[in-house]
């Protein structure tokens, strides 16, 4: 074959709750998946993730993919507390990825094709919840219960609390495949990982109004401060002075994997076949942390030096592509994560009774020897239990939609172009105890 450079450039936009894959892996890691989805058994320069083996394929040379996706999120958690005002609160979250980026490189040689990457493999992005969760939230809205149950006439609070999430996983993805003939290649590589999670908010300033003789008028007062004064009269009031006191975090986990990858390609005529399998990524993350000034019972969690299991878990990917015609092709993929082989943080595996189940469809034809369309769609299918969910940690069933369109600038260069959203099912869970305040709640 003739050796040549070929690069594609890549340009994406995504909405969604979440990125795309499972617990902790993201799969949209190029702008073919974005307008396609059903990548599994690529033989294009995407091939480098979704089927390293298929990278045999490619012709003799250099390829190289630069991708960049802007990725919108929002979360939304809306929280049934009798104590909240109307025994209802929504609470937003917000992600704004202006540039996620990922690139694909490989060399083919003979029978040989050497592959690296560099992507967010996990992760993704910041969230910010400007008024808290709903877990924050609900300790602080039983104390006017609390006090009117003393005898002391309270109707109101008021109280400052912030979240800010970040998790990124980078990585760096190197092998090589092989060619035995033209229905068999394999590929054999590893993934080295980077974990980056950073964790800060606060609660702050919680005030409420209590009608008693330091207070006749019921204004808003410090709850701190009255919690110290009424507990000389009354020591049962001694642990909320600390429970009401201000709150901090600021802390950043690291930590270092090695995924194992290996691949199967298998080629006939119009049908192509990719399998691949990436192994449990056994992860360790340690705490260095700022600020901590949560509560006995909870900050432990948080000190400096604290580790934390947070494996990637292992995955098998199965696709399969087939050329109805020399400008028609349809594909179809699935994944599976093995969640609950995996050690993740605060033993959520243990709450996880099947692993997730992506099942893919995706169609592309060619309008004219330089433009390219396609689209796609994407079900998944959750494993976790009602156990699993609360406010920092969910996971939903969904299904995906994407489209775009491919370019042939020149004969060495591409341009793909792909948008795509996921809507998320709606998931209830109650609790007879929310986050031990002793008043029933579901969100």
């Amino acid at each position: 074959m003739k050796k040549s450079l070929f690069i594609v450039c890549a340009l994406g936009l995504f909405c969604a709750n979440a990125i795309a894959g499972g617990l902790v892996t993201n799969t949209n890691q190029n702008i073919h998946f974005v307008r396609m989805f059903a990548r599994n058994a690529s033989t294009d320069i995407d091939a480098v993730y979704f089927n390293p083996a298929g990278t045999a394929l490619l012709e003799e040379g250099f390829a190289l993919s630069l991708n960049s996706q802007t990725i919108i999120q929002k979360r939304r958690i809306t929280a049934e507390f009798p104590m909240f005002e109307n025994g209802e609160k929504t609470f937003d979250g917000e992600t704004f990825v202006p540039v996620f980026p990922s690139i694909d490189l490989a060399y083919n040689t003979g029978k040989w094709s050497f592959s690296g990457a560099f992507s967010v493999i996990g992760g993704g992005g910041q969230c910010e919840f400007k008024h808290g969760l709903p877990m924050f939230e609900a300790p602080i809205a039983t104390i006017p219960v609390l006090l009117n149950n003393n005898g002391l006439t309270t109707t109101k609070y008021d109280v400052d609390i912030y979240l800010n999430g970040e998790q990124y996983i980078y990585s760096f993805q190197a092998g090589a495949a092989y060619q035995f003939n033209d229905f068999l290649s394999v590929y054999a590589g590893a993934r080295l990982n980077w974990v980056r999670n950073h964790y800060d908010g606060h609660i702050r300033d919680i005030q409420i109004n209590p009608v008693y003789a330091g207070n006749p008028s019921g204004d808003m007062i410090s709850a701190p401060a009255f919690f110290t004064a009424m507990s000389a009269v009354n020591p049962a009031m001694t642990p909320y002075i600390a429970n009401t006191s201000d709150m901090e975090l600021d802390v950043d986990m690291k930590g270092f994997g090695i995924t194992p990858i290996i691949g199967v390609n298998l080629h006939e005529e119009r049908l192509n076949i990719g399998i691949r399998y990436e192994m449990n990524t056994s992860i360790e993350i340690e705490n260095d942390t700022k600020t901590n000034t949560l509560p006995v019972g909870k900050k432990e969690t948080y000190d400096d030096g604290v580790k934390t299991d947070n494996d990637i878990p292992a995955i098998l990917s199965i696709g399969a592509e087939y050329a109805f015609t020399d400008q028609l092709r349809g594909a179809l993929g699935w994944n599976h994560y093995f969640d609950s082989q995996a050690e993740l943080p605060w033993d959520r595996d243990a709450n996880i009774d099947n692993g997730i189940n992506e099942y893919l469809w995706g169609v592309e034809y060619d309008l004219t020897d330089r433009l390219t369309v396609s689209g796609g769609m994407q079900f998944t299918v959750s494993g976790v239990n009602d156990d699993y969910q609360s406010d920092l940690n969910f996971s939903l069933s969904s299904y995906s939609f994407g489209f775009g369109g491919a370019y042939q600038l020149t004969p060495a260069l591409k341009l793909n172009l792909g948008y795509f959203c996921t809507k998320y099912s709606k998931w209830d869970v109650s609790y007879a105890n929310y986050n031990a305040t002793g008043i029933a709640g579901k969100k």
